[in-house]
């Protein structure tokens, strides 16, 4: 059973690079690196000469796609000394565990165990769209501790219908939704609430937003049209992610099959410069979420929100879930907020409270973080 995994500690295979990971449940499930809070803040499949840009952007994770012990030791060189850490798969595909000899496998594993950059294995694609059963995703997962018991595992999930049936194969637990441009950006945010309500608090959920084109796929995708998601559309679905309390949030994707960023220049920029955003907040991603009674009127026009308190400072990150423009909405918080000047983060501009309220517009999935003194 991966219930256990919650609170282990993760020593490295390879004792001279005192690799240390853990899972804090007391902290909402977060992930610990080196004995330092760590939220996983990247991009999948993002190849050697490009990862100089991403983490001067302020990424710091990647899942690899690397199936092989060379490209898994390959990336793990590339990115000594650049602040990024990967997530990578043991073994694949899961018939191998039935076809090959535990012996092979169990070599194979041990080898990309001693790569110094990974911090946790990549179990699972997917695996109710691939066929691969509950039971086999388990077998897996308990082989593979069997080899490395030092480092947490993660599956990504697309149905919410199926994440109870999965949940106890995995120390971490992933969701990706894709819904732009022909889907509902909101339900993003409620995948992750579903994601959360799976794992009952026990295990650390990550979120899989969606950085891709589908007309990428379709053929219908035109030079110079705007690229979607958009930059408003990919900010959108990380403040759903972390207003729900996810725990890390690795959009899909920089190159991976059919899709490769760097073909649309304008999007890479949109990309990098929402990843300095959040990046600037980091500290703040890694605290638990504060309940606090705060209320919004009117309250049927979509607006979404969470909290966190870091220092001194209440951050608050609202969205709008509505394909529609919102004005006028007003939050009411706890009196000791009363009459606070409130920073919008990145908007240049600041609201100065009426009271213990406040009100502002939202543009059609529009986003803001406000960032509130508690003293």
């Amino acid at each position: 059973d991966a219930g256990y995994s919650i609170s282990f500690a993760v020593l490295c295979l390879h004792p001279s690079l005192y690799e240390e990971t853990k899972l804090l449940n007391f902290r909402g499930g977060l992930l610990e690196v080196n004995g330092k809070p760590y939220f996983p803040l990247g991009i999948y499949s993002i190849p050697p000469e490009n990862l100089d840009e991403l983490a001067r952007s302020g990424v710091n994770a990647m899942i690899y796609y690397g199936d092989t012990v060379q490209r898994q030791t390959e990336i793990n060189d590339a990115m000594r000394g650049k602040g990024l850490m990967y997530a990578a798969y043991p073994i694949t595909p899961h018939e191998r565990f039935i076809s090959e000899s535990p012996a092979t496998l169990t070599e194979e594993i041990k080898a990309k165990a001693k790569n110094e950059n990974m911090f946790m294995w990549y179990l699972a694609d997917e695996p109710e769209l691939f066929g691969q059963s509950p039971e086999l995703i388990s077998d897996v997962y308990n082989f593979v501790k069997g080899i490395d018991p030092y480092r947490p595992q993660a599956i990504v999930m697309m149905s919410p219908r199926d994440f109870s049936r999965y949940v106890n194969g995995t120390d971490i637990f992933m969701f990706d939704r894709y819904p732009t441009p022909t889907g509902q950006l909101d339900t993003v945010g409620l995948y992750a609430q579903r994601a959360i309500q799976a794992v009952y608090g026990q295990k650390p959920v990550f979120a899989i937003p969606q950085a891709f084109s589908w007309g990428v796929w379709d053929g219908s995708y035109k030079e110079g049209a705007e690229h979607r998601p958009n930059y408003t559309e990919m900010r959108s679905s990380a403040i759903q992610c972390i207003a729900a309390g996810v725990k890390g949030i690795n959009y899909w994707a920089f190159t991976a099959s059919r899709y490769d960023m760097r073909k649309f220049p304008e999007h890479v920029k949109k990309f990098e410069q929402l990843m300095t955003e959040l990046s600037g907040l980091i500290e703040v991603l890694k605290e638990p979420n504060a309940y606090i009674d705060i209320s919004v009127a009117p309250d049927f026009k979509g607006i979404g929100w969470g909290a966190k308190i870091y220092g001194d400072k209440l951050y608050f990150f609202t969205y709008n879930g509505d394909p529609a423009t919102r004005d006028n909405i007003t939050f009411t918080l706890p009196a000791i907020y009363s009459g606070k000047t409130i920073e919008v983060y990145k908007e240049d501009r600041s609201i100065k409270m009426d009271g213990n309220k406040f009100s502002d517009s939202y543009e059609f999935h529009g986003s803001h973080i406000y960032i509130v003194p508690t003293k």
